[in-house]
């Protein structure tokens, strides 16, 4: 057995090694159908252990271009090769596969298994996950689910996590969402619950001012409400009141749009004032805990019709698919028929792992 101050550093090497199964391939980048190298587990275990070879390693590789490359350039390396050098200690590929084998293949082969089942239940409903489908979601991702300050290739580096598994990663997700999708559907009294407006908000809330303060912006904040309120009654143009008055930073430059939302997303008061006009209406001043309101409804989701049928139905389909894909994944591994021969003690419902993000 090596020595134990190797330890640490032979933790870290067992994550960038376990990546090999996704990336050792001639292409990074996974598709739907099956992969064409041997990313395929083996049931027996590997003949070398941690115990380091009786022979001379061999020399480092010190062309390190990428880590997918070093991936591909190990892959068929002797059990011989020095993946890495501590205090002038080797570890040799041979003692970390032994490792690999031991720590992460459990891990390794369900995160597999999950791919797998999902490509064939996709060949099975007709579905398939595009390049554009992966593209699309990882540009989402960078988006949305990197903390601030961090890029997706500094996370996925950090993680030990080539692309290439990244990629295989979110073609698992997206997956699992297109078949949740099949079997989500918006009612119409889904589209009820959805109206698309507009609003002009004046701001009186502030903190750390006396009553006698508050008092008075309240009362400046209700003139001004009323004298926008009077501007567009004589003719001017709500998105035009909006950039020009409002103190909502979020949707001001916008002509005040809101976009699509339901019942329940806003605070009672706006809410409720809001589901009551007609298209085309402009409400009263509406006071909420923000200020004072302006609202005006463009459309009621019953009526929905053409592009914004579609741009609600995504929306409706996207907040109920949620606690439909996790019965999605237990669903088809069931019925996968799967025979885990390394770890048959796990449950076969078992969804799939979070990604790098933790999400």
């Amino acid at each position: 057995m090596f020595s134990k101050k190797l330890a640490v550093v032979v933790l870290v090497l067992v994550f960038v090694f376990v990546s090999a199964l996704y990336c050792a391939t001639t292409t990074t980048k996974p598709t739907t159908t099956k992969p064409t190298t041997t990313t395929k587990p083996t049931t027996t275990k590997p003949t070398t252990t941690t115990k380091p070879s009786t022979t001379t390693p061999a020399e480092p590789v010190t062309d390190r271009p990428t880590q997918e490359a070093n991936l591909k350039k190990f892959k068929t390396a002797p059990d011989s090769a020095v993946v890495a050098i501590v205090g002038g200690e080797k570890i040799t590929k041979g003692q970390m596969m032994g490792i690999l084998y031991d720590w992460m293949m459990p891990l390794t082969l369900d995160e597999y298994i999950n791919y797998k089942v999902v490509e064939q239940a996709l060949k099975k409903e007709g579905l398939k996950v595009t390049d554009a489908d992966i593209n699309a979601k990882i540009a989402e991702i960078k988006k949305n689910q990197v903390p601030p300050g961090e890029t997706l290739d500094g996370l996925l580096q950090r993680m030990k996590w080539p692309m290439a598994r990244f990629r295989a990663y979110v073609t698992t997700q997206i997956g699992v969402e297109k078949i949740a999708d099949k079997r989500t559907t918006a009612t119409e009294a889904d589209y009820a619950d959805y109206i698309k407006a507009k609003h002009i908000l004046v701001k009186t809330t502030s903190y750390g001012v006396s009553e006698e303060e508050k008092t008075k912006q309240d009362a400046e904040a209700k003139a001004k409400i009323e004298k926008i309120a009077a501007e567009i009654k004589a003719g001017k143009k709500f998105e035009d009141a909006a950039k020009e008055y409002s103190d909502d930073p979020g949707t001001k430059d916008k002509g005040g749009e809101l976009g699509w939302f339901r019942k329940g997303e806003m605070v009672p008061e706006f809410t409720d004032a809001a589901f009551k006009l007609k298209p085309g209406e402009v409400s009263e001043p509406v006071k909420t805990f923000y200020g004072y309101h302006l609202i005006l409804v463009e459309q009621l989701g019953k009526d929905a019709t053409g592009a914004d049928k579609a741009e609600l139905t995504k929306m409706i389909k996207e907040r109920k698919r949620g606690p439909i894909m996790r019965q999605v994944m237990e669903d088809i591994r069931k019925a996968a028929n799967i025979k885990n021969y390394i770890s048959p003690t796990l449950p076969e419902s078992a969804p799939s792992g979070a990604g790098p993000s933790g999400r």
